[in-house]
């Protein structure tokens, strides 16, 4: 399992329990690692831990040289 996939499971997990500050700040580490803007707690919904994900797959497929 990748160290990005890792903080996405705790920011779900986060937002599931009504956390929304911590999962935010889960996944502004991975913004801060890619020089992404950081987001809110008041961002913080399932489809954005959703996107999240998908863009952080696609950058792992561009790493491994798939794309």
């Amino acid at each position: 399992m990748r160290l990005g996939s890792t903080y996405l499971l705790k920011a779900e997990a986060h937002y599931k329990l009504g956390q929304t500050t911590d999962a935010a700040e889960a996944i502004n580490v991975l913004r801060r690692r890619a020089h992404a803007s950081e987001i809110s707690a008041n961002d913080v919904n399932i489809d954005f831990i959703l996107d999240e994900r998908a863009r952080e797959l696609a950058l792992k497929r561009i790493a491994d040289g798939h794309c």
